[in-house]
């Protein structure tokens, strides 16, 4: 089993060792002459490839929670890429699961009136920036690189549940925005035949979908075959029949 992929997994020094049969001085040495920062004691470890390849629903729909409410900034004393979640009205458990997810055993961080969930790696460089994270994105994002066609509804999920919202009118009508760029409001609109309308509000554009029909287009899109998204949001479109 190779070395750097085991250690990127999660394990550490003293845990490799018995697995490939070296001491955790061999292990220590070998992962520097390849490069590879160890963190002082291992205290936090998570899997720094996790975004090498989009290939799962969840991969997919971080990425997406990402591109929408995740901040990317660089280290310049250390040369890695810090990358942070944050949200204000939920509970912790969600950035549980991101931090699950990415097999990091570091605490959800409590500040002020938000949580926080964040990871730091050189591998963020390739892994993702060329799919769009990139530090000041609000105003240039650009659709999704690197995700297959068959996993585009989850990343659009995922951007959704940091940039989107769902609520109810004055009439009782349910309503769905999203907030980006304007290639980021017709990419999402264009999976969903352009039934949304979509309008700028100062320097962001905003994407609407206010119909009955069009509403219910789009709930159906983001929650087909869905496994993982934020509770609230996904019970507000649940309280369409009481209306």
């Amino acid at each position: 089993m190779d070395l750097v992929n085991l250690y990127n997994q999660g394990l550490n020094c003293r845990e490799i060792a018995p697995i490939l049969g070296i001491s955790r001085h061999t292990v220590a040495n070998r992962l520097k002459r390849a490069g590879v920062d160890i963190l002082p004691g291992n205290k936090y470890r998570f899997n720094e490839r996790y975004f090498q390849y989009i290939d799962t629903e969840e991969k997919a729909y971080w990425l997406g929670m990402l591109a929408a409410d995740g901040n990317i900034h660089k280290s310049s004393r250390r040369g890695t890429y810090k990358i942070t979640l944050s949200l204000k009205e939920e509970k912790p458990d969600h950035l549980r699961k991101f931090l699950n997810d990415i097999g990091s055993n570091k605490p959800v961080q409590t500040r002020k009136d938000q949580f926080r969930a964040t990871a730091s790696s050189k591998y963020f460089e390739c892994d993702l920036i060329p799919k769009g994270i990139v530090e000041c994105k609000s105003l240039i994002l650009m659709p999704p690189v690197g995700v297959p066609d068959n996993l585009i509804s989850h990343w659009i999920r995922g951007y959704f549940d940091g940039d989107g919202s769902v609520y109810f009118s004055k009439d009782g009508k349910i309503k769905v925005t999203f907030a980006g760029t304007h290639e980021i409001c017709e990419f999402i609109n264009s999976q969903v035949n352009n039934c949304g309308n979509i309008h700028k509000n100062k320097n962001i554009f905003m994407l609407r979908f206010q119909s009955k029909n069009s509403t219910k287009i789009i709930e159906d899109y983001l929650y087909y075959n869905a496994t993982i998204f934020l509770e609230r949001k996904y019970l507000k479109f649940r309280q369409r029949s009481k209306y």
